[in-house]
């Protein structure tokens, strides 16, 4: 399953996310998301173990399942990823088969979510930070 989820978020939301240290899922926006998004993941919050962060960097991610590179993540049924900062032209979000990628335009202040089966994988880019979630 892939869904691209539009406006979850605002701009001025993506920029108190990314000035947080300690976001959880009690956060408002954070509920906001998960709640735009149930629609796909049947969910209307987050059970343990749940987990999410922000990802800042140049790195990228190689090709992967949300369940994680060595399985470290069995629990793990959706992964949701909605991009804060302003887009770049490069950093494709890209799933491997069947194909289909997202720009950062496309993917800005928009949640992409998919089950934790599907392969994916994201460009190095100039610049990226993204909330990362991974539901139980």
């Amino acid at each position: 399953m892939r869904a691209l989820v539009r406006k979850t978020i605002t701009k001025e939301e993506a920029k108190i996310l990314m000035e947080k240290d300690n976001i959880n899922f009690e956060h408002p926006i954070i509920k906001k998301i998960i709640k735009k998004c149930s629609k796909y993941t049947k969910r209307n919050s987050a059970s343990a173990p749940s987990y999410l962060r922000i990802d800042s960097g140049k790195h990228g991610h190689t090709w992967h399942k949300d369940t994680g590179t060595s399985n470290h993540m069995p629990w793990c049924n959706y992964g949701l990823s909605t991009l804060l900062s302003y887009p770049e032209d490069d950093g494709l979000f890209k799933y491997k088969s069947p194909e289909l990628s997202y720009t950062q335009a496309e993917h800005y202040l928009n949640t992409i979510v998919h089950s934790s089966d599907e392969y994916h994988m994201v460009e190095p880019s100039k610049n990226r930070t993204v909330l990362l979630m991974f539901l139980a």
